[in-house]
């Protein structure tokens, strides 16, 4: 019974290993697809800087992990993938820097001037990069975790193989 209890234990912490960051950045990217629909109020924007701050200290951290772990690991095939999913990490929190940047011209376009056409055309044509390197930094985020998750549980049954 208890070695049930144990397996059963188990099971639910790997299967929220692995599905727990995938409802966190989805929560994180419509956050921040859809926070413009409140427009540009003081709300939205703290908000979404809290989010990007929040995307750049996270993939650091665990881009230094990674990094620290291929470094300790004696294993040739673990240090490659650790150093792979390190790189992939950092490369996100660039893509979140340079996200944060645009989001921080687009709001500083809006509060000192007024919205009128040029301002308008202007932060349309700088959302869309700010979205779109947020989205890849997401994406690169994903699959450094999907490579963590395989090397860390290996023998589990990964479901998106």
């Amino acid at each position: 019974m208890k070695e049930k209890i144990k397996k059963a234990l188990s099971f639910i912490a790997k299967q929220l290993f692995f599905y727990f960051p995938f409802v966190v950045l989805y929560t994180v990217a419509s956050e921040f697809v859809f926070s413009y629909k409140y427009g540009f109020s003081v709300k939205s924007i703290s908000e979404i800087y809290k989010i990007l701050f929040g995307s750049i200290g996270f993939t650091a951290i665990l881009s230094g992990l990674s990094f620290r772990a291929s470094s300790s690991t004696e294993n040739r095939e673990k240090k490659t993938i650790f150093n792979m999913a390190g790189e992939r990490l950092f490369h996100a929190t660039i893509l979140f820097i340079i996200s944060t940047v645009l989001q921080y011209t687009i709001t500083n376009l809006v509060s000192k001037y007024s919205l009128n056409l040029i301002t308008f055309i202007i932060c349309t044509i700088l959302i869309i990069p700010a979205s779109l390197f947020f989205t890849y930094g997401l994406i690169y985020t994903s699959r450094s975790l999907i490579l963590l998750h395989r090397i860390l549980f290996i023998g589990w049954e990964d479901p998106l193989k």
